[in-house]
């Protein structure tokens, strides 16, 4: 079963803390992620909105130099412009990469890399990944006659991310040995009075 969420939000929080202060000399912070034991994973719904977030946390205006989020989809550096279906160019100033209408080439590990020049870089990883629920990708013959002695071929085909896993039911109990489901069709050799009843998937 598939719990659908429109909005998905995968947040990583840095934080900024203050260095010795300098007597007369602007202080300068280096950029500290809060957790970076483990990789975050989260799920998106297919065709739905995920925001994904590197949150910082300042001291004010004192903060100097500012620092910025790069983000990057498996090590790859995500070069984006306003308008785009992925983008950090919105009012978080880079914290958030926005992914509209998710799809599923869009699931993979991401990274936010914060890097204010004091100190090194630091990145937090988070693993995207895209669902949807079972459905039928087209709509099929509900009465199919037969004569006996034919071949029997019932299509099934039902998409969904990760891909669903498909059961074949005779009168509400299990199929009989001899059919066959392969690539989305259940098939029967030979069809017997005995095979007439009630499929589905």
């Amino acid at each position: 079963m598939y719990r659908i969420t429109s909005t998905v939000v995968l947040a990583a929080c840095i934080v900024l803390c203050t260095a010795l202060p300098v007597e007369k000399q602007k202080v300068q912070e280096l950029p500290v992620l809060k957790d970076q034991k483990a990789e975050v994973l989260f799920r998106a719904d297919n065709y739905s909105t995920a925001f994904l977030e590197c949150a910082l946390e300042g001291h004010g205006k004192d903060v100097n130099p500012l620092a910025y989020p790069d983000w990057f989809k498996e090590n790859k550096l995500i070069e984006a412009k306003p308008g785009d279906r992925i983008t950090d160019h919105n009012r978080t100033g880079g914290k958030r990469l926005l992914i509209k209408e998710t799809l599923y080439e869009d699931q993979g590990t991401y990274k936010c890399e914060v890097n204010n020049g004091v100190g090194k870089k630091l990145t937090h990883s988070m693993k995207l990944t895209v669902v949807s629920a079972p459905k039928l990708s087209q709509q099929h013959e509900k009465r199919i006659l037969v004569k006996e002695g034919e071949d029997i071929s019932l299509p099934c085909k039902i998409t969904g991310l990760p891909e669903p896993k498909v059961t074949w039911t005779y009168n509400t109990k299990a199929v009989s040995e001899r059919a066959i489901y392969k690539d989305g069709v259940l098939k029967i050799k030979n069809a017997k009075k005995g095979d007439t009843g009630y499929y589905g998937c």
